[in-house]
């Protein structure tokens, strides 16, 4: 990303547009883990998160976790997963597992299989189409 496309990428942030919030935290995370990326990766997952983007539910209850806030990332991958996300699903169901709840824990592991499954089909159905 040049230096113009960052620009206007933080201007939209700055206007509150939830996928430029979320974007802004995966720079965050991945370039500034030294000094203080994860604190600011957080605050925009968390903006993000406030206007209801889903991957930044996501991404919040993964830095949660690795931080050690087990039972709050798990909030944020319960409301990713009410939002339709199979990763979310995935996070939620091993965890629910880990507490001994296997039986809540195999419905989101189940509807997170079904829900990548529908994707993939959805996704075939999209190339068949492209190609005619």
């Amino acid at each position: 990303m040049n230096i113009n496309e960052y620009s206007a990428l933080y201007e939209s942030a700055k206007q509150g547009d939830p996928e430029a919030l979320y974007r802004m935290g995966v720079i965050w995370e991945t370039e500034h883990k030294e000094d203080n990326g994860m604190w600011q990766a957080e605050r925009f997952y968390r903006k993000a998160a406030r206007r209801g983007h889903t991957g930044a539910y996501l991404a919040l209850g993964d830095l949660l976790f690795a931080r050690g806030d087990e039972y709050l990332a798990a909030d944020m991958w319960f409301i990713a997963a009410e939002k339709g996300s199979p990763a979310a699903m995935s996070r939620l169901g091993r965890f629910l597992s880990d507490e001994g709840m296997a039986e809540l824990a195999n419905k989101y592991l189940i509807r997170a299989v079904q829900t990548e499954e529908e994707a993939m089909a959805d996704n075939n159905k999209k190339e068949e189409v492209d190609h005619d």
